[in-house]
């Protein structure tokens, strides 16, 4: 039976290209298109394939963990790059369940999915190198996974972290605790590499009592690690939480404990979701390109789809520091006189 790729190579355009034709999604020049239904007439290919085959549809699968904004921005930079190409996503919210994540795969797989974005859990690398080895493609987003060789597009984690604690340090913090995300995940693991080198640049010892490392990158958990970080005999005078959302665990067990933020504690955050600026105060933190991410990963995952990547592609974005109001020199945890509010303005941005 005629398919859809075989349309593609006679025409010597993309699948993508095909399927916009087709469907009459998305522009294409006069001249493709006229290319592509001269090869739907010379290979006598049934339009309504389609139906009777849903394979023959170009479809990305996104899998995906949910409950975090930082992943419904990513998930836009695919969605709109597959609407540009006429192609259709299936998302799977997978939670922090690799099990979940890896079922999810083999049923889609099942429905002839064209290939698949990646954000989920990293203990089932096995899995995923099933699917490479046979070919399938593979993207993956926001973090690498140890073990196996795919594209990839991640942020700077090191670097972004390194910036942050520099930040503090820069204020004059000394004692900086730091709530981690899972550090079976290679994000977490070069983020709190990041923080370490700054350190010690810097010529600060790095204190293991400063780290709690049960993070999981809800606010739960930072609410449990500042509160871990507080009972410390010589508590942090700043706390770098991995995400945004652990962050907003610690500004909230600061408020529970009478903590004032920034002039007793200052926090730091990472990936700079939406809601971080209307926190109270303004968290300081770590901006990915989250749609950038998603974007890239949708152009390198359909690129690989029509054959058109080799070797794997390996993209580390920039980071770049949002400074807010949650941090300030270093206060005392009984005195909560602290820094006064910047008079130029809430926000400012270090490259």
């Amino acid at each position: 039976m005629t398919t859809i790729r075989d349309v593609a190579e006679l025409a010597n355009v993309s699948i993508a290209t095909v399927s916009r034709v087709l469907n009459g999604s998305g522009y294409v020049s006069p001249e493709l298109e006229q290319r592509v239904r001269q090869a739907v007439a010379d290979l006598d290919y049934d339009l309504n394939v389609q139906w009777r085959h849903p394979h023959e549809e170009l479809t990305i699968g996104v899998l995906v963990p949910g409950g975090n904004p930082f992943f419904e921005e990513v998930v836009r930079g695919v969605e709109e790059v597959a609407d540009e190409r006429g192609v259709r996503v299936v998302m799977c919210h997978t939670g922090l369940d690799s099990l979940r994540a890896a079922g999810y795969a083999n049923i889609l797989r099942q429905h002839r999915i064209t290939g698949f974005v990646v954000i989920s859990p990293d203990n089932v690398a096995q899995h995923w190198q099933r699917l490479l080895d046979q070919n399938f493609p593979l993207v993956l987003v926001d973090r690498s996974v140890d073990g196996i060789d795919a594209d990839t597009v991640v942020s700077d984690n090191h670097g972004g972290a390194a910036a942050a604690v520099s930040h503090l340090i820069t204020l004059g913090h000394r004692r900086i605790g730091f709530v981690t995300g899972l550090l079976h995940m290679e994000s977490a693991r070069a983020r709190l590499a990041g923080a370490k080198d700054t350190l010690v640049q810097a010529g600060i010892p790095f204190e293991p009592s400063l780290v709690y490392d049960k993070g999981d990158f809800l606010s739960t958990s930072g609410y449990a690690g500042a509160e871990t970080l507080f009972s410390n005999p010589e508590p942090p005078t700043a706390i770098f939480a991995f995400n945004d959302l652990m962050a907003l665990g610690v500004l909230y067990c600061a408020y529970a404990h009478g903590i004032a933020v920034p002039q007793q504690l200052s926090v730091v955050g990472f990936d700079d979701i939406a809601l971080s600026a209307y926190f109270v105060p303004g968290l300081t933190t770590v901006s990915q390109p989250k749609y950038e991410l998603g974007r890239n990963v949708a152009e390198i995952l359909l690129e690989r789809i029509e054959g058109n990547r080799d070797p794997r592609i390996h993209q580390i974005l920039p980071t770049k520091l949002v400074v807010r109001e949650s941090t300030a020199p270093p206060g005392s945890m009984n005195d909560v006189a602290g820094a006064d509010d910047d008079p130029s303005g809430r926000t400012h941005v270090v490259a």
